[in-house]
């Protein structure tokens, strides 16, 4: 089964209802309507999964029915041990049909935290100046100490401009979205986060979004701080 029914890690549940974690990010959140599990079976030590390769067909959904159109079907071999490569048996290329750029990902995975807000147009939001960010390598940023966001990670997906790899992140709950890139300042790696928020209103007529400035945390520091 899947961490996140339609999409997230392969996960092997065994007769005793304990999990195991046999693929990490198998079916990106962002592929989650390219990408569609069928079936799994375990033969001796291994695992031979089906996933569908299709296209959302919006236009004939059914009430709660979703409707896809069908391109390729994949067979895959997996080793039933934690943290397995796949070996796709038939089918073709099954790691080209991922969208998430897993490599350019990587560097973000870590924790932040803000050096400072970043002023625009003379606009300052009254955020705090002492957020902690979390990316994990399961595709997920967590505000660890914010009281506004703290508990709902926002999904990760990767949108590659030019030779950048940019995260974009939604949050379902809150109904926010995020864009984050990596960049350099005096020889330090920074992460700029833009959180765009809900409309503007009559009671605040500043912008919908802010945007900070974070550094990456040592081990040292965090464990000074928590």
């Amino acid at each position: 089964m899947l961490s996140r029914f339609v999409y997230g890690n392969l996960l092997w549940s065994d007769d005793k209802g304990q999990e195991r974690t046999i693929v990490k990010n198998f079916i990106p959140n962002m592929d989650k309507d390219h990408l569609v599990m069928q079936t799994g079976e375990v033969l001796g030590d291994d695992a031979y999964i089906l996933v569908a390769e299709v296209q959302r067909d919006s236009d004939n959904d059914q009430k709660l029915s979703q409707a896809f159109k069908f391109e390729n079907m994949y067979l895959m071999k997996v080793p039933m041990k934690e943290n397995s490569d796949v070996e796709v048996i038939s089918g073709g290329d099954f790691e080209s049909s991922i969208t998430f750029d897993t490599k350019g990902y990587e560097p973000f995975v870590g924790n932040w935290r803000m050096d400072d807000l970043i002023i625009e147009d003379g606009y300052e939001p009254t955020h705090s100046r002492n957020m902690w960010v979390g990316i994990t390598d399961e595709q997920e940023l967590s505000f660890i100490d914010n009281e506004e966001y703290s508990g709902f990670p926002f999904i990760l997906s990767t949108s590659k401009i030019g030779d950048e790899c940019l995260i974009v992140g939604y949050n379902e709950v809150l109904g926010l979205t995020c864009t984050g890139r990596l960049s350099e300042y005096d020889g330090e790696q920074k992460l700029i986060l833009e959180v765009q928020e809900k409309m503007e209103s009559i009671d605040d007529p500043g912008p919908s979004s802010w945007k900070g400035s974070f550094h990456r945390v040592s081990d040292e520091e965090w464990a000074t701080e928590w």
